[in-house]
């Protein structure tokens, strides 16, 4: 029988998935976070507004099972949507999901699963993106 992540109180509960489109309640939280951001003004690849956005997130990886798999660690995103992030880590990431903690201004936190679409070495940092496809 599959345990939950062991993330400590990082992260609680069973993992829920929606194939695509993220959980309804990743997304409202990403816009209420991202509600007095900057709109990002570079080359647009993705369906939602991004925004410059500079924050830590604790980040866990995630095997394919969505169990806890290896090294947590602290992210800082460079932008962000209501279906996604780009962010900067000093290692690249191999997992194809991790599990990020986001906490809002009022201090209201969610634990979206990102599914990893690209992960480049931009100078002496990594820079991972991907989408949000459920939470914990």
């Amino acid at each position: 029988m599959m345990q939950p992540p062991d993330a400590s109180n990082l992260f609680t509960g069973s993992p829920s998935t929606a194939a695509g489109e993220p959980a309804g309640r990743v997304n409202d939280f990403m816009r209420r976070l991202i509600a007095n951001a900057q709109q990002y003004d570079g080359p647009e690849r993705r369906g939602e507004p991004r925004y410059n956005l500079v924050m830590s997130v604790p980040t866990q990886p995630l095997n394919d099972d969505f169990q806890a798999s290896g090294q947590r660690f602290i992210g800082i995103t460079r932008s962000i949507s209501a279906g996604g992030v780009a962010f900067f880590y000093v290692k690249p990431v191999v997992e194809r999901f991790l599990a990020m903690q986001f906490t809002d201004p009022s201090g209201s936190t969610i634990t979206a699963i990102l599914h990893v679409l690209r992960c480049e070495q931009r100078g002496s940092l990594y820079e991972i993106a991907g989408k949000f496809i459920g939470q914990l």
